[in-house]
């Protein structure tokens, strides 16, 4: 889950003609092979070591299946090219911000119709792939939880007895370690749009706040519930809990301190346990904070049906075949991420197994066309917030304003 990846804007996909090969529904069509795009993930990083995965369905079907694996760095290019030159894949893997401009320009076809006919597991995140009521993406990889990381060490020599759980105890806990000369917090406020998932979104959540509108029309983070995820950051900042420097900071710096030892919190994803678990420090973590409401980011990367498939019946059964918890659990063993269907053994470190348990905790980014352009607009932002040029009210505003343009411009 994690990945560096180029931010391709919304209206980019939407200046090109995508061209679908629309061999279409063709159930009578004669198929002898189905292409399949995937990135790497976890330590499964080569097309071939998907062959045992998917040798029961190609005996079954007899039928090919051509895995195609792109690096992460470049994987939004090779779906543009592909796709726009009428060789992209019957079945790939997306994320959010691709899936809306692709679902938007009518690249990709909605499964309703055929997983009925299909033998679908009991998946547990069907509704991270939903728009409008239709069945878009099936999710394939989910995980990659936001939690609160904890020095407890640290906690300990300024007196504080018990982690906080809320924001106003995060707070309290902050100026404490403050006052007892501890760095309490870092955060990055330097990289790409991808930061938020740390710094903003589980706030705005935990608020009771939302992105978008339910229809994806329009920004919804200009709220009263937004503003407040805003203030609490601007808080943090104002009240010395996260330094001045957090605005020249990156992820790297970040995680690099927490590791050594010389910060107290840090906000970061699951796949960071086990670097930080080997520190010269008690390690402590929390779910999500409490605001208005508990809740935090997850990622969830889905399987779509691409429009050009020659059989969507067939490319939803191979769908659901991948997704399988036989398929997934051999998966697992090199990717080890939480399960994606019911009753599925869960591989993923222990320490967050209860957490994953609780799917009302996690809140995915939407599926909107035109959303990579809302979340660099909002970047910009709270980045000016943070650098206290712009009020946590000015910033949203600003953000919203943009954001609502580019959400206009990409689903015209």
């Amino acid at each position: 889950m994690k990945r560096t990846r180029p931010i391709v804007l919304g209206a980019a996909l939407t200046s090109v003609t995508l061209v679908a090969a629309c061999a279409g529904a063709g159930e009578d069509t004669e198929v002898s092979s189905l292409d399949l795009w995937l990135p790497p993930h976890g330590d499964f990083s080569n097309a071939s070591e998907w062959d045992p995965i998917l040798a029961a369905f190609e005996e079954e079907h007899g039928i090919d299946v051509n895995v195609r694996m792109i690096p992460w760095e470049n994987y939004e290019e090779a779906y543009l090219t592909g796709i726009t030159g009428g060789e992209g894949p019957d079945v790939g893997l997306m994320y959010a911000e691709m899936i809306g401009d692709y679902h938007a320009q009518g690249a990709l076809v909605p499964f309703d119709e055929y997983l009925p006919n299909s033998d679908a597991p009991d998946y547990l995140y069907l509704d991270q792939g939903q728009v409008d009521g239709e069945q878009i993406a099936v999710p394939l990889v989910v995980g990659g939880a936001r939690v609160l990381y904890y020095n407890a060490d640290l906690l300990a020599q300024a007196g504080i007895e018990e982690p906080p759980g809320t924001w106003d105890e995060f707070l309290e806990a902050g100026r404490q370690l403050r006052d007892a000369g501890i760095t309490p917090a870092e955060q990055a406020w330097s990289g790409h749009p991808g930061i938020l998932n740390d710094n903003f979104y589980p706030m705005l959540w935990q608020a009771g706040g939302e992105l978008f509108t339910e229809d994806g029309s329009a920004t919804a983070f200009n709220s009263p519930e937004g503003v407040a995820a805003a203030e609490f950051l601007w808080e943090l900042r104002d009240s010395e809990i996260l330094s001045e420097a957090v605005t020249s900071l990156v992820q790297g710096d970040v995680q690099s301190n927490f590791a050594n030892g010389q910060t107290a919190f840090m906000f970061g994803s699951d796949a960071h346990f086990p670097t930080f678990d080997a520190g010269d420090f008690e390690l402590g973590l929390i779910g999500p904070l409490e605001g208005e409401t508990r809740e935090t980011f997850i990622a969830a990367d889905a399987l779509v049906l691409l429009e050009q498939c020659p059989d969507r019946q067939l490319c939803t059964d191979l769908v659901t075949y991948i997704t399988s918890p036989d398929q997934m659990a051999e998966f697992h063993e090199l990717a080890p991420y939480p399960p994606i269907t019911a009753g599925a053994e869960y591989v993923a470190p222990q320490i967050f197994e209860e957490m994953y348990a609780q799917s009302d905790l996690f809140n995915g980014l939407p599926i909107v066309a035109g959303s990579s352009a809302v979340y660099n607009t909002l970047l910009t932002n709270l980045q000016q917030m943070m650098l206290g040029e712009k009020t946590p009210e000015q910033a949203l505003a600003d953000a919203a304003t943009s954001g609502d343009q580019a959400l206009e411009t990409a689903q015209q």
